[in-house]
């Protein structure tokens, strides 16, 4: 391996130790923890070692945390291999308190919204991260429950599902005005 090479290694490995907290927690395997779910916990906990130390009751308050996720997060930081595991990664230098701040009340907050089509400046999980970061849901799927569908070029099954339903439907432009409105970089 080249000097390149090995700086490249090493520099991954520093950014890999400061990711923020709900990648971790998502990251971590934790049944019924997808990824909105552990969005929703980090920035309720702030860190993972609050977050092991929630008893069942603290869980359960967390908004959108039913009782069967709440049990399986309880379940989880009491598992001999799981406080290995994190002992390790904190061992390691993983940072357990890096949270990504939400943004205050803004068009987004509370909306389930989907991204649909091939998107000019953003991958569609950068974009599903911006959402999450101004309060929104994001949603693989349109449903009765969708608020928002965002659509880049090519658009295709979700678009019709949205007009079918009756959805609001923004353009790509409209979506980084909306962010920039917001002082969201991308």
């Amino acid at each position: 391996m080249g000097q390149k090479s090995t700086e490249n290694l090493f520099e991954g490995i520093r950014q890999s130790k400061e990711r923020p907290l709900h990648r971790l927690i998502y990251a971590l395997g934790i049944s019924d923890v997808g990824e909105h779910a552990a969005y929703i916990l980090a920035g309720r906990f702030e860190s993972l070692d609050q977050l092991a130390k929630a008893s069942r009751e603290d869980l359960e308050a967390v908004p959108e945390m039913g009782p069967v996720t709440a049990a399986s997060v309880f379940e989880f930081f009491r598992n001999p291999a799981a406080q290995k595991t994190l002992a390790a990664l904190k061992k390691a230098g993983v940072r357990f308190d890096l949270v990504e701040k939400q943004t205050k009340e803004n068009f987004f907050s509370g909306k389930t919204c989907v991204v649909t089509g091939s998107l000019e400046k953003l991958e569609r999980d950068a974009a599903e991260a911006l959402l999450r970061r101004l309060g929104a849901k994001p949603s693989g799927s349109v449903s009765r429950k969708t608020d928002l569908l965002v659509v880049g070029q090519n658009a295709g099954s979700k678009l019709r599902k949205a007009q079918e339903l009756k959805i609001r439907i923004i353009e790509e432009q409209e979506f980084y005005r909306l962010l920039e409105e917001n002082h969201v970089n991308f």
